[in-house]
């Protein structure tokens, strides 16, 4: 359960990095999506929401837009902040979701950090 709350915890600090970063202003602007972030081996389910040029780290809700599912080490590593746990990461989760959305997704995570 700790890790699921340490998986949270960096939800929410990736979420406030993102608003707080002017130069990603642009990529979230008008961008209305709800990424689903899944860890299959602890009971975590979380949401970034991303609405009116703001994100936001939420208990899960449906439907979302884009799914990121893995276990929670490697979701950690994922939007942790370190590029090379993000690389070795991206390659152990999976993610569902429009193209779009994706690329979009993965640079608001590299772009934060």
């Amino acid at each position: 359960m700790a890790l699921a709350k340490s998986l949270e915890r960096l939800l929410a600090e990736k979420a406030e990095r993102v608003g707080q970063k002017p130069h990603l202003k642009p990529l979230t602007a008008g961008w209305e999506r709800i990424v689903g972030i899944v860890a299959e081996d602890v009971p975590a389910r979380y949401c970034l929401m991303f609405s009116g040029g703001a994100v936001t780290c939420t208990a899960w809700q449906e439907p979302v837009h884009l799914e990121v599912r893995g276990r929670a080490s490697d979701l950690a590593m994922l939007f942790g902040g370190d590029e090379l746990a993000y690389q070795y990461a991206r390659q152990q989760v999976s993610t569902k979701g429009r193209i779009g959305d994706r690329l979009k997704l993965e640079a608001l995570i590299r772009l934060s950090s």
